[in-house]
């Protein structure tokens, strides 16, 4: 939501009179922007990162205020947080309007986390086969997960701990803490982590900034490949 409205601002047409319209609904939130697409850019061109801008003086103060990262990121980066939802983001684009339908997000989805994880482990596993991946507290789609471990060949090099009271102590046998969360906030188990002195990495953009207390720990964008993760 965030990124569509601060494209909603930094996208439209200012030269034509109009409202940007915000319609909430049970199961979405639908945006229309005043403005089409500009410099020949289509619906595909944008979901890949490709921008020009309408407003180059309002973009660079959004930039300087870091409300932006880089020019082109937010269609990607929207995309990348529903890349395991099954409802996915509508975007739509009219000579004059920009219509963009957001699904309400289904946080029932935990083992979407978990999936990540695996695809992460799978490249680093490739690189080093004495790693071992320990997974605690799964949830209701173990089965789920336990199916992906099997696919990927990863059986004998997986630890499923289940539900521990004793993740401190788990921690003591660990190298590195991964967290590649899709919307997790502000985890408790990340100061955990660093308390255990472990290298951390989690998602940029996703886990709040408050969570880095030690130089240890690492922000990486969900928007980059397991390979580049591992």
């Amino acid at each position: 939501i965030r990124e569509s409205l601060l494209n909603s601002i930094i996208h439209r047409d200012y030269n034509v009179y109009g409202s940007t319209l915000i319609n909430i609904y049970e199961s979405s939130i639908e945006i229309v922007n005043i403005g089409g697409l500009i410099g020949g850019l289509t619906v595909e061109a944008i979901k890949k990162g490709s921008s020009a801008t309408r407003n180059p003086k309002l973009a660079s103060i959004f930039h300087r205020l870091n409300y932006v990262d880089s020019y082109g990121s937010g269609i990607p980066r929207i995309l990348v947080k529903y890349k395991y939802q099954e409802r996915q983001p509508k975007i739509e684009v009219t000579e004059n309007s920009f219509f963009i339908t957001i699904p309400k997000f289904d946080n029932t989805l935990e083992s979407n986390d978990m999936k990540i994880l695996i695809d992460i482990f799978n490249e680093i596993h490739k690189k080093n086969k004495d790693t071992k991946l320990i997974m605690v507290g799964i949830g209701e789609k173990e089965d789920e997960i336990r199916e992906k471990v099997k696919n990927l060949n990863l059986e004998d090099s997986t630890i499923f701990a289940g539900f521990r009271k004793d993740v401190n102590k788990i921690m003591q046998a660990m190298d590195v803490f991964l967290l590649p969360s899709l919307y997790e906030g502000l985890p408790v188990v990340g100061v955990e982590a660093q308390a255990a002195g472990l290298p951390s990495f989690t998602s940029k953009d996703v886990v709040t900034s408050e969570v880095k207390i030690t130089d240890a720990f690492e922000f990486i964008s969900l928007e980059k490949s397991a390979e580049y993760w591992a």
